[in-house]
């Protein structure tokens, strides 16, 4: 029997560091001073509205790509794939944990909640089942956000973007975010850990480029490294969705991902890592929040 009903969400706002973090919290200790918490649970049912009261997804929205394709992303002709669902500003660029984005997300419960109100895009990475192989040559971060741009610009998908991250696709749509900030109107990070600096290759083989599981041939642990080290800044307004069961604490999240952002804020939602699972409705209703407010 799902939970979800029975649990609060925890909205946790912070501009910059050093200045008031204003968290509301069920349960949570402070966490250091200037901190002000205050506890507001959810009404029942609020975090997933009935079939009765939700909006019905349009089936023929999904019945139909409204963009579809595979598009060079390099000068020597290596190609991705895309699928957009849904018509609208600004689009949705879906950004899963591993290469095989249209796997994890066509046809899921969040595009189902997205696309009738506005585009909703998601892509294979290199690797990914639908795209080309990634070149056998060690790969990081901005390898994969330059190849996102490049698609982004072959397929048209008119900006601005709003960036929806789970774990590891978190790292890199915030650093799209980054990099191209006058194409991206907000993030969202589903369940993204704060990254560690300490974290060692015994900890996580898979993140050498050579790992034979590794089919992007990334340097993960090395781009691990690299953000734990030096946070990157974003303009863009950003969403920091935590799990409760998920892969890191609230505390470490929140203090990592919200001083990147002036207009930021974090929720907590009872669930797992694959809270877009989880909680479909609440997630959605935080991406078309941001989709609002963009537009």
């Amino acid at each position: 029997m799902s939970r979800r009903h029975e649990q609060p969400v925890t909205a946790i706002s912070s501009p910059r560091a050093g200045v008031l973090v204003t968290i509301t919290v069920l349960a949570f200790a402070v966490v250091g001073c200037g901190t002000a918490i205050t506890t507001t649970p959810i009404a029942p049912g609020a975090s997933e509205p009935s079939e009765a009261t939700s909006p019905s997804p349009t089936e023929n929205v999904l019945a139909q790509p409204s963009i579809e394709g595979t598009f060079d992303v390099t000068a020597d002709g290596r190609q991705l794939a895309l699928a957009c669902w849904g018509e609208g500003e600004p689009t949705v660029i879906l950004e899963g944990g591993d290469a095989s984005g249209l796997d994890q997300w066509t046809g899921s419960a969040l595009v189902r909640r997205i696309a009738p109100q506005t585009r909703v895009c998601a892509y294979d990475r290199a690797g990914g089942s639908e795209s080309d192989p990634a070149p056998n040559e060690p790969r990081n971060a901005d390898d994969l956000v330059d190849e996102l741009h490049t698609l982004l610009t072959e397929a048209d998908v008119p900006t601005p973007h709003l960036m929806v991250g789970s774990s590891f696709g978190g790292y890199i749509s915030a650093y799209y975010a980054a990099r191209f900030p006058n194409d991206v109107g907000g993030v969202v990070l589903l369940d993204t850990a704060a990254p560690e600096a300490g974290i060692t290759v015994e900890d996580f083989p898979e993140g050498v480029w050579d790992y034979p599981g590794n089919v992007e041939h990334l340097t993960n642990l090395k781009d691990i490294h690299r953000f734990a080290r030096n946070p990157v800044p974003m303009d863009a307004p950003l969403v920091v969705v935590t799990a409760t069961d998920g892969d890191s604490s609230v505390e470490d999240q929140g203090d990592y991902w919200l001083p990147l952002s002036p207009d930021a804020h974090q929720v907590v939602l009872t669930g797992g890592h694959d809270i877009y699972d989880d909680q479909p409705q609440a997630v959605a209703d935080e991406v078309l929040l941001l989709v609002a407010s963009a537009s």
